[in-house]
């Protein structure tokens, strides 16, 4: 026997999701796959889910994520402030980081660096975490050119990237988008 089910619901600000899967086996194994469940009572979930799943390899599934709804958007301001401030006396900075983007049912996660000087000169390294792939985005007094080197390829484009779009790994663009968000909301 072979099965699979999900359930999501929404608690107040939560969104919790339960995944059970079970495969063939003679008797019924319950495996936990979660930190929502505390330890004195996974034994009692193991017996009630064997009780109602009598065979099979079992995995329990549970995950909880915090959800914002619009308008509900909490900035402190203090830190808002102190954040702005260090920006703004920085000459240089680099910072590195993860980036997820999502695209209807894909999920494509990349190891980002950036470098700037002078809010005029950048470099940003992007690192796909799946298959390897980089690509280098460079800024500089000649251009803007977009470097592949698995491909050996860069290619130089006429524009103003990064002033023309939000960038979301760039300070200034993160401040840019926090100020022109109007739904958001002080503490």
């Amino acid at each position: 026997m072979t099965g699979y089910g999900k359930a999501e619901c929404q608690i107040e600000k939560s969104k919790y999701c339960v995944e059970i899967r079970s495969v063939n086996g003679k008797g019924a194994d319950v495996s936990l796959k979660t930190s929502l469940i505390p330890r004195e009572k996974e034994v009692e979930i193991r017996k009630l889910i064997a009780q109602k799943l009598t065979r099979g390899n079992i995995d329990l599934f549970i995950s909880k994520e915090s959800i914002s709804i619009d308008g509900d958007k909490q900035i402190n301001k203090d830190v808002l402030k102190g954040f702005k401030d260090n920006v703004k006396k920085l000459d240089s900075y680099i910072v590195t980081g993860e980036m997820i983007i999502v695209s209807n049912e894909d999920k494509f996660t990349y190891d980002v660096e950036v470098s700037n000087k002078d809010n005029k000169y950048y470099k940003v390294n992007l690192v796909n975490k799946t298959n390897n792939h980089e690509q280098v985005i460079l800024r500089n007094s000649e251009g803007v050119y977009i470097i592949t080197p698995s491909l050996n390829k860069s290619f130089k484009f006429q524009s103003d990237w990064p002033y023309n779009n939000s960038q979301v790994y760039l300070l200034s663009s993160i401040l840019d988008d926090i100020n022109n968000d109007q739904n958001r909301t002080f503490e």
